[in-house]
């Protein structure tokens, strides 16, 4: 196992906001979203567009968000 991403420091915490661009959809169908190299993964978005989202768990190698909104219409999801 590669161990170097744990000695990394994270670089949010849970109940932070944040507005990031989908980069892909994962296995799953959620969002995936890079900060600082950091992973962060969201449902109920699409690739390419940018949303503000609410950091809800935060792990030493990613994080889960919630959509608070689309960042680029202003429309709540």
């Amino acid at each position: 196992m590669d161990n170097k991403n744990l000695n990394k420091e994270v670089p949010v915490k849970e109940g932070d906001t944040i507005s990031l661009k989908c980069i892909s959809i994962g296995k799953k169908g959620d969002g995936i979203f890079k900060h600082e190299g950091f992973i962060i993964v969201a449902s109920n978005t699409q690739v390419n567009k940018t949303y503000n989202l609410l950091l809800t768990r935060v792990l030493p190698t990613i994080g889960f968000a919630d959509v608070i909104e689309d960042d680029e219409d202003g429309n709540d999801l």
